[in-house]
């Protein structure tokens, strides 16, 4: 079964994606519940990856019940009329939201709310360029890949023209300088930086940032597509650092492990444009009965059961064994990074990286790697998590270490 699987998307899809696939042995993934997977040869794998998806881990109840019911009333709308599924959602988006934001887009992908947020920055600045930080990354669309700071994937386009500027991500001053000179209709940014290595930036590097963008007249753009709605162990990561954003973009955990579900947050101010005239930026699954009735249980089941304080202590737990753990291997882990459950074992080298994730597949464990930072692994795990599978992972983390020492 597995081989004819392997076959078929190397055939039809992608020669290379079957490849990556085959890295960690030819498995196929059957069901998932909890925090777990389950292959078609009956391997249970811990997962601790998934790009940050599955904050309420597999399968969440409230969450599956709630698709469920809209499944069973209308899944899909004709769009002629709005939909109840859609009301749940921004009530409940209002009572969690930042007080200044008060307009809600429901999208598709992470990438469609960062190309949506571009859209709405140029036509409300009337202005053409957007600035991003270095090591940053806001997705593969065209657009989105324009403030992508990733050459593995703009090289590959012909003539790749852009709008757009990069910055310093670590020196306040000369991006304050930049921002000043170049007066873009907006800044984008990650509180935390995922494939940049799971790089935090600092509150005063933040602050500085939105002085610019006040005094040019800049929209300031907050990704919190990954780091955001209880991850990182805040559920407005902006909100700690004093970003006061015009546009939050959200995605990933907002479909609840279950849909595929992103978000645009905008201030009234900032979203004028797209009130004006809704057709100027419109998706025609954007916001449909499913995904809208996923995000709404999503966002009540984050605001019940306080996940992002369960985020930020479990994280102070695992970060606390992961500290000891690169005291233990130091000759192969230099650091331990980030916040709450978005964490990164920093290597000391990246050859080191593709055993070490090797390994922890082997014994059941399921981790992400930084496609553009490859010296750091991600580790994500579900808030739902036990402490017994906080324990599970961590033996599994550290057989890994001893694998690599001894390769």
């Amino acid at each position: 079964m597995s081989t004819d699987i392997y076959d078929n998307i190397r055939k039809h899809e992608s020669v290379g994606r079957a490849f990556l696939y085959s890295l960690f042995g030819e498995e196929i993934e059957a069901s998932a519940t909890g925090s777990y997977m389950t292959s078609s040869s009956n391997r249970e794998f811990l997962n601790w990856g998934g790009y940050s998806v599955f904050l309420l881990g597999h399968s969440y109840p409230k969450i599956v019940q709630a698709i469920q019911n809209q499944l069973g009333v209308l899944p899909l709308s004709t769009r002629a009329f709005p939909h109840t599924a859609l009301k749940q959602f921004h009530v409940q988006m209002a009572s969690m939201a930042p007080i200044e934001i008060e307009k809600f887009m429901l999208l598709n992908s992470g990438s469609e709310a960062v190309e949506a947020a571009i859209k709405l920055a140029r036509i409300a600045t009337k202005r053409s360029t957007v600035m991003y930080l270095e090591k940053s990354y806001h997705g593969k669309t065209q657009g989105a890949l324009s403030v992508t700071d990733s050459p593995i994937f703009r090289d590959p386009i012909p003539n790749f023209v852009t709008q757009t500027q990069k910055i310093s991500r670590t020196d306040s001053e000369e991006a304050f300088s930049d921002i000043l000179s170049v007066k873009p209709a907006a800044v984008i940014m990650e509180p935390i930086q995922g494939e940049g290595g799971i790089f935090e930036l600092s509150q005063e590097y933040c602050q500085k940032i939105r002085d610019a963008c006040n005094q040019v007249g800049a929209l300031l753009i907050s990704d919190e597509i990954q780091c955001g709605l209880g991850r990182s162990g805040e559920l407005w990561p902006s909100v700690r650092l004093g970003l006061e954003a015009d546009i939050i973009l959200l995605g990933k955990a907002l479909g609840g492990g279950i849909l595929p579900v992103s978000a645009m947050l905008a201030t009234k101010s900032a979203f004028q444009p797209f009130d004006r005239d809704p057709l100027i930026h419109s998706s025609t699954f954007g916001g449909n009965p499913l995904a809208a009735a996923a995000a709404a249980a999503t966002l009540s089941v984050i605001s019940e059961n306080s996940i992002p304080d369960i985020s930020r202590n479990m994280g102070n737990i695992l970060k606390q064994n992961l500290n000891e753990l690169a005291s233990d291997y130091p000759d192969i882990l230099e650091e331990v990074l980030g916040r709450g459950l978005l964490l990164g074992l920093k290597f000391t080298t990246p050859d080191k990286v593709a055993n070490f994730m090797q390994s922890c597949v082997k014994s059941g464990l399921l981790l992400t790697p930084c496609l553009t930072t490859p010296s750091v692994v991600r580790i994500s795990p579900a808030a739902t998590m036990t402490s017994q599978e906080i324990n599970k992972g961590l033996d599994i983390l550290s057989l890994a270490c001893k694998e690599v020492i001894k390769n």
